[in-house]
């Protein structure tokens, strides 16, 4: 099973974050990248406990 988290909620809460810094869209594609692989890792270890 393959679930994309969707980029724009991800960018929102950076920008909201970010305060004066200025983040690239690049930056901002590659956390949203690392949050889904963290998250398929640890659904796969839940799923392992399960």
């Amino acid at each position: 099973m393959s679930v994309e988290l969707p980029f724009a909620p991800v960018d929102a809460i950076i920008r909201r974050n970010a305060g004066e810094l200025r983040v690239s869209a690049d930056a901002a594609e590659e956390l949203a990248r690392r949050i889904q692989s963290h998250g398929a890792t640890l659904a796969e270890t839940a799923a392992d406990r399960a």
